[in-house]
């Protein structure tokens, strides 16, 4: 029957999937100005967020980083922002788990996420720790880690109400940068699949063995409470009866008056968790004892590795704030014999703030052209000549911060979100088959459609013009050959997250990566350039996969809401700058702080100087060789090619030479000219995966 309700129910399992998708495409998620690192899962309660939230908070205080805990206050009546006071809340107000993280460190409550970080922003918070919220939009996560339940693992794999999942199970890990796998069970094999670190840990008692042979009357209103259970049997405890509640149960006098009666009569404890007993009225407490649980890491080393890659760094001159303390809740355990029974809870540590160093700088102007300093002195870039400025994947070293002058978002046209509705479907669509699959379906459905529309006719003009020698025949199958790429890079946007580009035998093969190396430890900055050919995205991967600080320019989309979209398949593993009036002013920036840059030079700006491309000159922006003649740098040509289906060639060629000569506007149009020919050479060698539909040149 339970098989039968389950499938009478996916139907609005996949309303519930479709929406929850569309709200994360519309959404416009808030960047916070400090680390935010998301604790979630995808079942609906029971898969132990709460401990690891905990343990995650103790370790990041440890390191001195001022971290508040950002919580939804589930079962309180408070909306927030507040902040959580043990002393004067209660569950009704703010919820049971609230009270538990307020132990720890300070805990916000807010029902409107951003909100909520934006005040522990203001109240000196060096990180945020979001329990929950990894399927709400609202907020940019700088790390993402899902909890699994070993046991549990994903239910019957539907989506709510159908099932236990709040979104499906390859979508969600998609987007996830680590997994915490509770228990001793086998893994499920999407856990594998997923392509992200896998971290064990087992939810072991807290001086368990004080119940060790004792009779107990257990109860537990938790998400599973059967664990609850299975853990005080496994410290030894007999269980004369164990009582089941829904969870964030609320109990009446008469309930826990029953189970008083109850253990009273097998002359056992009433024994109970943390979150239960806090939410108990003071008034119903006495004589009722809690076994409390904590994460035991197997591996402790490699999660502080991943936690640190986004936490701030050490800066000389940056204030240090302290946190205040928050009051710890006093959990009972059993009185020694004649004496009086001890409270137990967690410690405060005293904790610091260290607030990052903006990655960029005010906006310019717009239409600005671009003026740059005088050139560092003596190793003015920040590091030591011979220093790579590498760091971990993932590091917050750089991250896509708002600049302080933008402007307030403009309302956003219901042409614009109607379309970005449409992208959504599609992407969940795509997003739902296997990589191969969508990519193969998403070339056919663009090689039939794209030749019919409209654009196209510029396509055929540009490749006339630039390519004479081909028959209409020629044009026409280079013109299929291009949708179908289009189509095949819209298709596996879903799907970047889990494309890793660096480990063999992947779908990427790489050369010519000797060649950055060399020039990121030989302690020049580095721009990589490509074009619009193949699944440009992954350069645009391969460059924050490769561990170095990099800030990636890009051109918008011209819907916002499709290009919050496209941005969150990105990730957030580097700094990513819109093309604009911004876009110089953070350029300088990164490279002044010793990071290196990418951008795609295969676009017409209208301002910029003519350079010979495809026989015509064309107006080409010369910011990449102002940039690179200043700060010195290695200029890489990187190209990516389709190989078959969603297999890919990155090559990174040798760096283009410097021209030297001495007058500034000769040697930037001779690099450019450089830059244009090595794109040329690809195009003619696979003109069917450049994007033709530019207005590269005047028409």
């Amino acid at each position: 029957m339970a098989g039968l309700a389950a499938g009478l129910l996916a139907p609005l399992g996949a309303g519930w999937d479709a929406a929850s998708r569309l709200r994360r495409a519309l959404a416009r998620p808030y960047r916070a100005p400090v680390p935010v690192i998301c604790v979630g899962n995808l079942v609906a309660g029971g898969s132990g967020k709460t401990p690891v939230v905990l343990a995650l908070a103790v370790s990041i205080a440890a390191r001195g980083v001022a971290i508040h805990i950002v919580t939804r206050g589930y079962g309180g009546f408070l909306g927030g922002p507040v902040p959580v006071d043990p002393a004067r809340h209660d569950a009704k107000a703010v919820g049971d788990e609230a009270l538990l993280l307020a132990a720890s460190s300070p805990c916000w409550v807010a029902r409107d996420r951003a909100a909520g970080v934006r005040e522990a922003v203001v109240a000196g918070a060096g990180a945020i720790l979001l329990d929950d919220g990894f399927q709400n939009p609202a907020i940019e996560k700088d790390l993402s880690l899902v909890v699994v339940d070993a046991e549990y693992g994903f239910g019957n794999g539907r989506v709510i109400p159908a099932g236990p999942l709040r979104e499906p199970v390859a979508a969600g890990l998609a987007r996830a940068d680590a997994i915490v796998l509770l228990g001793d069970g086998v893994a499920p094999d999407a856990v594998h699949a997923a392509g992200c670190p896998i971290f064990r840990a087992d939810l072991e008692p807290v001086d368990g063995e004080r119940f060790a042979g004792v009779q107990i009357v257990a109860f537990a209103g938790i998400g599973r409470p059967g664990k609850f259970f299975a853990s005080l049997r496994g410290v030894g405890a007999t269980l004369t009866a164990a009582y089941p509640f829904p969870d964030h149960h609320r109990f009446a006098d008469a309930e826990i008056a029953r189970l008083r009666d109850e253990a009273q009569r097998a002359d056992a404890r009433l024994v109970t968790t943390a979150k239960d007993w806090l939410r108990l009225p003071p008034r119903l407490r006495g004589g009722i004892e809690v076994l409390e649980v904590e994460i035991h890491w197997h591996d402790e080393a490699a999660v502080a590795q991943l936690v640190a890659t986004v936490l701030p760094k050490p800066s000389a001159g940056h204030a240090v704030v302290r946190s205040p303390p928050m009051a710890p809740p006093f959990f009972p355990s059993p009185p020694p014999a004649g004496g009086e029974g001890r409270v137990r809870g967690p410690c405060n540590e005293e904790r610091r703030s260290r607030h990052r160093s903006a990655a960029c700088e005010p906006n310019s102007a717009a239409g600005t052209p671009l003026t740059l300093p005088s050139p560092p002195v003596d190793g003015g870039r920040g590091r030591k000549k011979g220093e790579a400025a590498r760091r971990p994947i993932g590091s917050g070293a750089a991250l896509n911060m708002p600049d302080a002058a933008e402007a307030p978002l403009a309302p956003v046209p219901w042409s614009d979100r109607i379309e970005a509705g449409g992208a959504a479907l599609f992407f969940a669509a795509m997003g739902a088959l296997p990589i191969d699959a969508a990519s193969a379906l998403g070339g056919a459905l663009a090689r039939q459609i794209g030749p019919r529309l409209g654009i196209s006719k510029r396509a055929r003009r540009n490749l006339r013009a630039a390519l004479p020698e081909l028959s209409a025949r020629e044009i026409e199958r280079v013109l299929r050959g291009m949708w179908d790429n289009l189509g095949r890079v819209a298709a596996e946007y879903p799907h970047l997250p889990r494309v890793r580009i660096f480990p063999a035998g992947g779908r990427v093969e790489t050369s010519g990566v000797e060649h950055l190396d060399r020039a990121v430890a030989g302690g020049r900055p580095v721009i990589i350039f490509g074009g619009h050919l193949g699944n440009w995205e992954i350069a645009a991967r391969a460059a924050g996969q490769y561990g170095i600080d990099v800030a990636q320019i890009y051109r918008a989309a011209n819907n916002p809401l499709v290009d919050r979209m496209i941005a969150r398949f990105r990730g957030t593993g580097s700094e990513f700058i819109p093309k604009g009036a911004i876009a110089s002013r953070r350029a300088l920036a990164a490279l002044r702080r010793g990071a290196h840059l990418t951008l795609l030079v295969d676009q017409k700006l209208n301002d910029g100087i003519p350079v010979p491309f495809l026989g015509r000159p064309a107006m080409t922006a010369p910011a990449l060789a102002l940039l690179a003649l200043h700060f010195d740098c290695a200029v890489l040509p990187a190209r990516v090619e389709r190989l078959q289906g969603a297999h890919f060639r990155l090559t990174i060629h040798p760096p283009l030479p410097l021209p030297k000569s001495g007058k500034r506007a000769a040697d930037v149009a001779a690099l450019m000219a450089a830059v244009n020919r090595t794109l040329e050479a690809w195009i003619r060698e696979r003109p069917e995966q450049w994007f033709w539909l530019h207005r590269r040149w005047p028409d």
